[in-house]
C-alpha cells in the first residue's frame, strides 16, 4: 500500500497505460482522478475502477478546459500528490501525406498538453509532489513515417528536464518513462491494416513479445513512490531492449 491515503491524477487514463496506472494506483490505496476526452470510456472506466476513481471530461490541448478541470479536481481533492502525463495521440504518416490539421493535433496533445496540464496543475500540487511523463522509445530512434511523433515526445522529455530543473527547490520531482512497444488501444489503426502485427512486432524485439500495460505501469508506480525520492530528471526505458540491443537471432531474422 505505497499509495495508501495519496492523490492522483492521471491525464489520458481511461485506456491503455493511464488506465492500467489508475487501476494499480487505486490497489495501493490512492483516490484517483482520471482525465479523458471519450466521455462513454471515461463512465466504464469509472465504473470498473470503483469509488475510489473520479472521472473529469477534458482535452489536454485546450487550456480552458485544462484550467476548469484542475479547478473541480481541487474541489474534490484538494491538493494533488502524483501527476502521470499520460494522454497522448500517434499518427503514422508519410511524409507527403501528413497534413498540417494532423501535426498540430498531435503536437497540441504530446507536448503543449503536458505543459499547460502542469501549469495548471502547479496550485494544487504538493511540496514534493512526483510527476511522470509518459514518453516512447521513438524518440530515441530514427522511424520512417513517425518524424512528428517522434518529434512531439522528443520535446516532451526536454520540458520533462526543464521542469525537474525548475521546481526542484519545491521538492518536487519530474520524470520519464519511455515504453516500447506495448500491446495497448493506440496500436489499433496498424491492427486493422496488419491481423499480425503485434506478431510481427514482436520478432523485432529482443525478449520477443510487446509490453503488457501492467508492466509499462510497474515503472510508473515506482518513480511515483518513495522508494525513487532521489530520482529526478531521468528517463526510464521500459522496451524489452528493443532501442538498446540487437541479438543475433533478430538481425539474422530481418536480413532473411
Amino acid at each position: 500500500m505505497r499509495f495508501n491515503g495519496k492523490k492522483v491524477v492521471v491525464t489520458g487514463g481511461n485506456s491503455g497505460i493511464g488506465k492500467e496506472s489508475a487501476k494499480q494506483f487505486i490497489k495501493e490505496g490512492a483516490l484517483v482522478a482520471i482525465i479523458g476526452r471519450n466521455e462513454k470510456r471515461l463512465e466504464q472506466t469509472k465504473n470498473e475502477l470503483g469509488e475510489q476513481c473520479i472521472a473529469y471530461q477534458a482535452d489536454v490541448s485546450q487550456v480552458s478546459e485544462l484550467e476548469d478541470v484542475f479547478k473541480n479536481i481541487s474541489e474534490d481533492l484538494g491538493t494533488v500528490d502524483i501527476l502521470v502525463l499520460n494522454a497522448g495521440v500517434s499518427e503514422h504518416l508519410e511524409t507527403s501525406q501528413m497534413t498540417e490539421s494532423v501535426f498540430d493535433r498531435m503536437m497540441d496533445i504530446n507536448i503543449k498538453g503536458p505543459y499547460f496540464t502542469v501549469q495548471k496543475a502547479l496550485p494544487f500540487l504538493n511540496t514534493g509532489a512526483s510527476i511522470v511523463a509518459v514518453s516512447s522509445i521513438s524518440s530515441r530512434l530514427g522511424i520512417k513515417h513517425m518524424g512528428v511523433y517522434a518529434a512531439s515526445k522528443s520535446a516532451l522529455e526536454t520540458l520533462i528536464r526543464a521542469f525537474s530543473a525548475e521546481f526542484i527547490d519545491k521538492q518536487m520531482r519530474f520524470n520519464i518513462i519511455s515504453p516500447g512497444y506495448t500491446e495497448t488501444p493506440i496500436f489499433s489503426k496498424a491492427l486493422d491494416q496488419d491481423p499480425h502485427f503485434f506478431e510481427n512486432a514482436s520478432k523485432t524485439i529482443p525478449m520477443k513479445r510487446m509490453a503488457q500495460p501492467i508492466e509499462i505501469t510497474h515503472s510508473i508506480l515506482f518513480l511515483a513512490s518513495d522508494k525513487a525520492k532521489y530520482i529526478t530528471g531521468a528517463n526510464l526505458v521500459v522496451d524489452g531492449g528493443f532501442s538498446s540491443i540487437f541479438p543475433l537471432d533478430v538481425i539474422q531474422e530481418a536480413f532473411k
